[in-house]
């Protein structure tokens, strides 16, 4: 293995590759997530140096060189790469390096090696036709990975030329875990059993040729181990093993709904079953058509969805195999949205039924303006307010994917969800369908996309609002989105390990993790879970000292701001300032986020009012608390609306009257009566907000409308 001529004969090819690396970690800083060394870095560098390494192997191989040599070579330039990149991180951000680091050694030394066993393949097979042979190669495992994506319901995807590819960014914590580790140790070993006995040919230690053929049986034989069992080792998630995974089924003509809970009782089956029916009836009158037969899975929770499926954060569809996966406490949030999305892509004539372009403000935009239903509101509603209050906004740009995907998921949403609902209005569904379809805003409309865009914007001025509005704007669209935070991934561990220790009540030791986080980024979550653990502490001296210092009490800056104060007037009660406090918890009711929220607000204020009970929301959890709270005040409504699927009819009654102004709550309150089969109390439930809300928004119109049809498929007869 002569390094030295091999590095004199070919210096300047690896200096200009090196300088290319460099230039291209250079020119990624400026992207959001491409700035700091973790897992978006690990897997795009992961495939250019398992290209570099295959089709560079392959030349030099061709040019004489060992094969030991190379390796050798290899991992050097990858080490040192790797040396530099660090150095980058340390004095251009200072992120935490013992978080997110081990995904770029990890993942492109397994790359490279495997890059480098198949060109050594190559090489072997054919000298004239190796770089063909390599590039097919190539060409197939990306393929594959796009087959699979594709035909399967799963996000996530392992390929070793890039490891773990997951999905989506929105989900903040990627760690190292079983299944990298499997995957990755599977391909090591596995290219490693093909490198061997090549290298030890090169050498004076050769090896018989059935020796050598025991090693690449025993290669191939890992490389068929990770594949056949990669739904077992979870690595992929295949239709039919998804499905093993859901014991109860719910099949229609037009739809089958999987249930991932078997312990569901009947009515709630029932319910799930009546309200996709009403969405898809609502949706096939709105476009005209029906679709092919639409399978949606309902799944336990997010973790199980984020293991499934690769995504903990959004439910998703994907509209060209007409699978929709939700989970059970977002579905009547999301089951329409996500409905949406197939009956606009069964208008489309591309291969994944989405818009024309792939343009996210459509796709999104498209499902909104049909859902039309975001926090009790409308999203024009929404939009009005944040041209009032965000003027510098330019909503062009939100049709545009990159700031889309990087802007607040709500101002995206619902920016590109009111004007396709304008568009709508004005021109028809048709023309719409025919521009999701073309994506060419000109030619449908015969119109400049920024010219109609400014129509849409000048009605929105028929929208008032007043000074208490513009704080609850701050509370709705402030805070910083995951392209915005220092170090977001690194940071994220550091906090969820921080989580962890308050499930386990080492709040000291929490504490001080949210401290460091907060000197180090300024994040107001930071400071506001610093808050939290000093309350679990009962430190209500410091917490107030905490924000009589600073001026975190006077901001609206998103939800963190609304849990600061919180925190803050349940800290005074402690000490006995009950006034101050239920003026900052007034306050906040005062900006009317949504009626879950004020009834929030409302237990916050009954813990005011009685301070000696403050003490129940740190020695026990949410639930706990509320059974005990239940017990001893068996008549207080802000209690008893937390509990809504618990109640019985009296206690239903009493949240009734209590929250007759709050449409929302009185919509849960008639769910809960149908699970209790009262339908008579629903039925007259249902009359009474017909009468009282019948000049309501569009959103509870449509709402009130489902209750109806429910109300209507359960009772036993009519009249009942």
């Amino acid at each position: 293995m002569n390094i030295k001529k091999f590095l004199l004969k070919h210096h300047l090819r690896l200096i200009l590759i090196f300088l290319f690396l460099i230039g291209i970690r250079i020119f990624l800083l400026q992207f959001p997530l491409l700035k700091n060394l973790d897992l978006e870095i690990s897997i795009l560098f992961s495939f250019l140096i398992s290209i570099l390494s295959g089709f560079g192997g392959l030349y030099f191989l061709l040019k004489g060189e060992k094969l030991s040599t190379i390796f050798f070579l290899n991992l050097i330039f990858i080490i040192s790469l790797y040396l530099i990149f660090i150095i980058i991180e340390l004095v251009l951000f200072n992120c935490p390096l013992t978080e997110g680091i081990f995904f770029f050694p990890l993942f492109v030394i397994t790359s490279s090696m495997f890059s480098l066993s198949i060109s050594s393949i190559a090489y072997s097979l054919g000298k004239i036709k190796s770089f063909v042979i390599l590039f097919f190669i190539y060409i197939v495992l990306i393929a594959y990975s796009l087959v699979e994506y594709y035909f399967e319901p799963q996000l996530y995807l392992f390929n070793p030329l890039v490891i773990f590819f997951p999905g989506l960014v929105y989900n903040e914590i990627f760690e190292v875990d079983g299944r990298i580790l499997i995957y990755t140790f599977g391909l090591m070993f596995a290219s490693g059993l093909i490198l061997f006995p090549k290298i030890l040919d090169e050498s004076e230690k050769k090896i018989l040729i059935c020796s050598r053929n025991y090693f690449y049986i025993l290669s191939i034989f890992t490389f068929m181990l990770l594949f056949v069992l990669s739904d077992e080792l979870r690595l992929s998630t295949s239709q039919e093993y998804l499905k093993s995974k859901f014991p109860l089924k719910i099949e229609s003509e037009h739809y089958e709904i999987f249930l991932h809970n078997k312990n569901i009782s009947e009515i709630e089956k029932r319910l799930i079953n009546n309200k996709t029916q009403f969405h898809i009836q609502q949706l096939e009158k709105v476009f005209g058509y029906r679709t092919p037969k639409i399978k949606i899975f309902v799944i336990n929770s997010d973790n199980s969805k984020k293991e499934l499926l690769g995504d903990e954060v959004a439910d998703f569809t994907k509209p060209w195999l007409r699978q929709i996966f939700v989970t059970t406490k977002t579905y009547d949030q999301t089951i329409k949205h996500e409905l949406a999305h197939i009956f606009l892509g069964e208008k489309t004539d591309n291969l994944f039924k989405v818009a024309a372009g792939f343009n996210l403000g459509l796709i999104e935009g498209g499902a909104m303006a049909i859902e039309w239903d975001w926090l009790e509101n409308t999203p024009d509603y929404y939009s009005a307010m944040i041209k009032r209050f965000s003027p510098e906004i330019e909503f062009e740009k939100f049709f545009n994917n990159y700031t889309f995907a990087t802007q607040r998921s709500s101002l995206s949403y619902l920016i590109s969800g009111a004007f396709c609902k304008y568009l709508i209005e004005k021109y028809g569904l048709k023309k719409f369908l025919e521009l999701y379809r073309e994506g060419n805003f000109s030619k449908v409309y015969d119109k400049d996309l920024k010219d109609e865009l400014n129509e849409f914007s000048a009605q929105l001025n028929s929208f008032h609002f007043s000074k208490v509005d513009s704080l609850r704007f701050k509370v709705l669209f402030g805070g910083q989105t995951l392209f915005e935070r220092k170090c977001p991934r690194a940071i994220n561990r550091i906090k969820f390990e921080a989580r962890k220790l308050i499930s386990k009540r080492s709040f000291e030791k929490a504490e001080q993790i949210y401290l460091r986080v907060y000197q180090r980024t300024s994040e107001q979550d930071a400071f506001m879970n610093l808050i939290i653990t000093k309350f679990y502490q009962k430190k209500f001296d410091e917490i107030i000292n905490e924000l009589n210092s600073g001026n975190y009490v006077n901001q609206f800056n998103g939800f963190n701001s609304v849990y600061i104060k919180i925190y803050y007037a349940l800290s005074l009660a402690k000490i006995g300032n009950q006034k101050k406090a239920e003026e900052i918890i007034q306050q906040l009711k005062d900006l009317n986020i949504s009626s879950s929220w004020n009834a929030y607000f409302d237990l916050i204020l009954f813990f005011i009012d009685k301070p000696e009970l403050i003490e129940n929301t740190i020695d026990k959890n949410f639930k706990e608390m509320l059974i005990e709270l239940k017990k001893n005040f068996p008549d207080e409504t802000s209690i008893l609306v937390h509990d809504i699927e618990n109640l019985n009819d009296l206690e239903l009654e009493k949240v009734i009257e209590a929250y007759k102004n709050e449409p929302w709550i009185l919509k849960e309150c008639f769910y809960r009566y149908l699970m209790l089969g009262n339908f008579t109390k629903a039925n007259s439930l249902i009359e009474t907000i017909k009468l009282k809300y019948s000049n309501f928004n569009e959103a509870y119109k449509y709402q009130i409308d489902l209750m109806s049809f429910v109300l209507e498929k359960l009772r036993p007869e009519k009249g009942v």
